[in-house]
C-alpha cells in the first residue's frame, strides 16, 4: 500500500509540474501558479475525469489532501466544491470518497453564476441532469439519497 501511495504522490509531482501548479500552503490544500489559486479537491476532481492515466493521481492527490485535514466543502472561484465537480464530471468513485470524508451535499453554492448560485447538490445534480442527458448519473443519484 505504502509504494502505490508513493506512486500516486509522484505522479502528482509530475501533473503539478506539467501545469507549472505549486503548493500554496503548507498542508497542500491550495495548489497554484502565477496566474491561479484552486483548492486542492476541486482542482483533482477536474483532473481525476482527463483520462484513465490521470485518475490514480487525482485520487491519491485527493486522499492526501483530506488526511491532511483540507477542507472538504471547500469552493472554488465558481463557487463549486469538489463535490459538486463530482457531480458535473460523473464521477460515483469521487462522490463516495467525498461524502465518506465529510462532503455535505445540502451545503448552498455561492456563485456568481445566476444558474448555480443558491443550489446545493441535489438541485445541481437536477439541473445537469435535465440540462445534459448524455451523462448518466443513476449512480451518483444513488450516492446523494442516502445523505438526505
Amino acid at each position: 500500500m505504502g509504494l502505490c501511495l508513493l506512486v500516486g504522490v509522484a505522479q502528482a509531482e509530475d501533473v503539478q509540474n506539467d501545469q507549472g501548479l505549486q503548493v500554496m500552503d503548507e498542508r497542500g490544500c491550495v495548489l497554484g501558479n502565477a496566474s491561479m489559486q484552486a483548492p486542492t479537491l476541486t482542482l483533482m476532481a477536474a483532473a481525476y475525469g482527463e483520462s484513465e492515466a490521470r485518475k490514480d493521481m487525482a485520487l491519491a492527490q485527493m486522499t492526501q489532501a483530506l488526511d491532511a485535514g483540507c477542507p472538504v466543502d471547500e469552493p472554488d472561484q465558481m463557487g463549486l466544491s469538489a463535490l459538486n465537480g463530482a457531480i458535473l464530471y460523473g464521477e460515483p468513485a469521487l462522490v463516495t470518497l467525498l461524502l465518506e470524508h465529510g462532503a455535505d451535499p445540502r451545503r448552498k453554492i455561492v456563485s456568481p453564476k445566476t444558474t448555480l448560485n443558491g443550489l446545493d447538490s441535489f438541485a445541481f445534480l437536477a439541473m445537469l441532469t435535465q440540462r445534459d442527458g448524455k451523462r448518466d448519473r443513476t449512480a451518483i443519484r444513488a450516492l446523494l439519497e442516502t445523505k438526505r
